[in-house]
C-alpha cells in the first residue's frame, strides 16, 4: 500500500489521505519546546476539507521536492506561543526532529483552525503540519461521490496486486470501513439501550400526563357548565382548552430543551 499508484484508481478514489506523526523541538523564542507535528499528504488537506484560520493551506506546489519548506502551525501554538499575532504568516521558524538529525526551517504559510485534530482523541491537537515528501502507507481514502464501497474495494485490490510481491494465496484483498462508523460503531449498543429507556420513560410520562389532564377536566365540569349557561359554544370551550394545552406544552418544551442543552454541555462537551 506504500508503493501503490493512486492515480491508477482515481476513478473511484478522490483523495488518498496519508499522514505520518512526528515530534519536533521548537527552539524559536529563546527556549526549547516540544510540539506535536504531522507530516501530511495533499490528500489529507483536500480530502478532509481543512481551511486555514489565517493565511493559506498547503497546495500542490508545496509538495515539490525543490519547493521552499513551508508549514502550518496549530491554533493553540499560535495563541500561546506567538500571542495570536498575524505576523506569524510568512515568518521562518526553526525546529529539530526528535531522535536527532539536522535542524529544519519552515516558512509559516497559515494557521490551522482551532478545532482541527488528527487521531482518535479530540485532544490530539496538531502544533505543526508540514508536507509529506516521502512515500507512506495510506490507511484512509475518500471515495468519489456515488462510488459503492464494494466496487472501490475491487479496484484498489486489483491495483495493489499489480505492485505487490509475495502475496499469500489466501489474501482476500482490501477491505474498506467507514471512518465515521469506526468512531461511533462501538457506541451503538449503548445508544440503543439509552433510546429504549428514554422511550419507556416517555410513555410513562405521557400516561401520567393524560391521567392528570382527565382529572383536571373532571374538576372543571362546574366551570364549563357555568360557561355554557352564559352562552359559550363548544368551539369557544375547545379553543380555550387548546390554548391552555399549547401554552403548557410550549413552556414544557422550552424548559426541556434548555435543560437538555445544559446537561449535554456538562457531560459531553
Amino acid at each position: 500500500m506504500e508503493s501503490l499508484d493512486w492515480s491508477a484508481v482515481k476513478d473511484v478514489v478522490e483523495f488518498p489521505i496519508t499522514a505520518s506523526g512526528a515530534t519536533f523541538y521548537l527552539s524559536d523564542g529563546g527556549h526549547t519546546q516540544t510540539i506535536r507535528g504531522l507530516r501530511a499528504g495533499l490528500g489529507l488537506i483536500e480530502g478532509l476539507g481543512v481551511r486555514a484560520a489565517a493565511g493559506r493551506m498547503l497546495d500542490a506546489s508545496d509538495f515539490a521536492a525543490a519547493s521552499e519548506r513551508v508549514a502550518l502551525i496549530g491554533y493553540a501554538l499560535w495563541r500561546d506561543h506567538y500571542g495570536s499575532h498575524p505576523s506569524i504568516v510568512g515568518r521562518q521558524i526553526r525546529t529539530e526532529p526528535e531522535g536527532g538529525g539536522s535542524a529544519e526551517s519552515f516558512q509559516v504559510v497559515g494557521v490551522l483552525p482551532p478545532e482541527f485534530y488528527f487521531g482518535r482523541d479530540s485532544q490530539a491537537r496538531v502544533d505543526l503540519l508540514v508536507p509529506l515528501l516521502s512515500p507512506r502507507r495510506t490507511y484512509m481514502v475518500r471515495l468519489r461521490e456515488g462510488v459503492p464501497r464494494e466496487y472501490a474495494e475491487q479496484r484498489i485490490t486489483q491495483a495493489a496486486r499489480t505492485v505487490a510481491t509475495g502475496l499469500t494465496p489466501e489474501w482476500s484483498g482490501v477491505r474498506l470501513e467507514s471512518a465515521h462508523w469506526r468512531y461511533v460503531g462501538q457506541l451503538q449498543p449503548i445508544l440503543i439501550g439509552v433510546t429504549v429507556a428514554a422511550a419507556l420513560v416517555l410513555v410513562v410520562v405521557c400516561a401520567n400526563l393524560a391521567v392528570l389532564m382527565v382529572l383536571r377536566t373532571m374538576r372543571r365540569q362546574k366551570e364549563i357548565a357555568v360557561r355554557t349557561a352564559l352562552g359559550a359554544e363548544r368551539r369557544h370551550l375547545a379553543r380555550m382548552l387548546v390554548a391552555e394545552g399549547v401554552l403548557l406544552c410550549s413552556t414544557g418544551l422550552a424548559l426541556g430543551i434548555l435543560l437538555t442543552r445544559w446537561v449535554l454541555g456538562g457531560i459531553a462537551p
